[in-house]
């Protein structure tokens, strides 16, 4: 009868409070492994002569505007202007 009750439950809950454990949960992209790799193409972008669409590549980001935008989001500039200011 427990297994019953459950399931009666669980219908009567719905598909919103099923899934409302999941609100708040990062979003794909923006854990370490993420911020490794900006930090990455941020130093190389300060050495290198990379474009934009190089350092996007390099470190597998899906293409150089979501770089441009994961960029702006963690250090409030873009990496076209933070090149310019970084190299000589």
């Amino acid at each position: 009868m427990t297994g019953r009750r459950t399931d009666a439950n669980s219908q009567q809950a719905g598909p919103r409070a099923c899934t409302q454990g999941t609100r708040g949960a990062r979003r794909v992209g923006t854990g370490a492994t993420a911020v490794r790799r900006l930090v990455a193409a941020r130093d190389a972008l300060a050495g290198d002569r990379l474009t934009i669409s190089e350092a996007a590549a390099r470190w597998q980001f899906s293409d150089a505007s979501h770089f441009t935008r994961q960029f702006r989001h963690r250090y409030g500039t873009t990496p076209r202007e933070f090149a310019r200011q970084r190299r000589p």
